[in-house]
């Protein structure tokens, strides 16, 4: 909270900031001279005055540079001094989705991304592409008032940096934003399940992880893949909406089509190629629909789990945490399959391995998400925040499951009842963002 400032506005003097002398020295300005403010995508030029009666932790600018820069006086902001620059910040945009309307109902789940503000600071605005002036760079949203804990409607000059949270961004959006703030734009990626699986399946270091999968375009295809691999997992190829998931499998009679929230849907007999491609046709829309190999679960054990990375203020990868469900059994209840954090000792218990397969194996897990991160960073994106969907069976096998690209909730830790967890989370994402606004928490 070093240099944390509140602005106010004065009209007596044009181009003008006034400092208490105290501060101005803290900030290495010890005379009067010009200065360029900078706010945003927008630079001013001001002459630096000083005021011994004053408050320290404010920072009084001239009517206009407040009107041209737009800066909100409800915000503790943080100032970094960069040669004859005084930049105010940070300046964090939340691009929440196309319509405005849109980022309205979201406001109320964006407040857990505010819960530790006080170390962020600044100003941090939601915002949606249809209110984007591109002629004029100006944005119209909804900005933090820490005081008041509320969001307050304003226009303002574009951000220093953009996390991006809406699937609705096209790849000429984000080259705007790029063109104007720089590589400040993160989690810009928009590749779909089946690029990715492409993408990873050519990479020496992800490749063996994966499980044998197929497009679906024909049912003979899918046919003739239900053959080879009796259990598989069929999903949409789109990273948007709601995720759509079923299992198929087949035994020696019947082909079973199920899904987790409809139970047993459909069976048709294995001999019957009419009535499988018919059922194939009926829920599986061609180009649209990957289908995965997938472990019998009468052979095998395992456990299914999420892994969360994010990338830190110190432009690292970090493991936020392994999250899966764990079989519960009792008298009054069957079945429950409560979500955990997932550790070692679950390994240890549930597999009988030994502590230092469960260590080689937690660490492993990692090494393959790393690897399998930096593969799509090599396609030019910039992303900080990435879930896995992986699972570990009894002969201690790693396979990535699915990868979620689109702004992927944490609230599984919530869930897992781990919500200082949670807030860590989206606490590193806006440490990220701050960071990128050119205000490093270690600095």
């Amino acid at each position: 909270m070093d240099n944390c400032l509140l602005f106010t506005c004065h009209t007596f003097q044009e181009r003008s900031l006034c400092l208490h002398p105290n501060l101005a020295s803290r900030l290495g300005i010890h005379q009067s001279r010009e200065i360029q403010i900078c706010f945003g995508n927008r630079r001013v030029q001001a002459v630096v005055d000083f005021n011994g009666e004053m408050n320290e932790n404010e920072a009084n600018l001239s009517s206009d540079i407040m009107n041209s820069l737009n800066i909100p006086v409800q915000c503790h902001f943080e100032i970094k001094i960069y040669e004859n620059e005084f930049h105010i910040g940070p300046y964090i945009g939340l691009l929440a989705g196309y319509s405005n309307n849109s980022v309205k109902k979201k406001l109320d789940d964006l407040y857990d991304y505010m819960i530790q503000y006080r170390n962020i600071n600044g100003m941090i605005i939601a915002f949606s592409l249809e209110n984007i002036d591109k002629t004029n760079q100006i944005v119209e949203g909804y900005v933090f008032n820490p005081s008041k804990k509320q969001w307050e409607k304003g226009k303002f000059p574009y951000p220093s940096s953009i996390f991006i949270m809406t699937s609705s961004v096209s790849s000429n959006w984000i080259k705007h934003f790029k063109s104007i703030s720089g590589d400040t734009v993160f989690n810009d990626y928009f590749f779909n399940k089946w690029e990715i699986n492409n993408l990873f399946s050519s990479s020496i270091e992800v490749k063996d992880y994966l499980p044998e999968a197929i497009l679906y375009k024909s049912q003979k295809e899918l046919y003739k893949f239900l053959i080879k691999h009796p259990y598989t997992i069929v999903k949409s190829k789109s990273p948007y909406g709601e995720p759509i998931l079923y299992n198929l499998s087949r035994d020696r009679k019947y082909i079973s089509l199920s899904s987790l929230s409809r139970g047993l849907i459909k069976s048709v007999h294995l001999g019957n190629k009419d009535q499988a491609y018919s059922l194939f046709d009926k829920y599986f829309k061609k180009g649209e629909m990957i289908v995965q190999e997938s472990l019998d679960p009468k052979l095998y054990r395992k456990i299914d789990f999420r892994l969360i990375m994010t990338r830190n203020e110190n432009d690292l990868w970090e493991n936020m945490g392994m999250f899966a469900r764990q079989k519960v059994t009792n008298i009054k209840t069957k079945n429950i399959y409560p979500l955990i954090k997932l550790e070692k000792q679950h390994l240890i218990d549930y597999f009988q391995f030994s502590e230092l397969t469960s260590n080689i194996l937690m660490k492993e897990v990692i090494y393959i998400a790393c690897d399998a991160i930096k593969i799509l960073e090599q396609q030019g994106i910039h992303i900080a925040d990435v879930t896995f969907d992986m699972t570990i069976d009894e002969k201690g096998r790693i396979r990535i499951l699915d990868i979620e690209q689109c702004n992927p909730s944490h609230e599984i830790a919530l869930i897992a009842g781990h919500p200082d967890l949670y807030f860590e989370i989206l606490h590193t994402n806006m440490l990220y963002a701050k960071k990128l606004a050119g205000f490093p928490i270690n600095n």
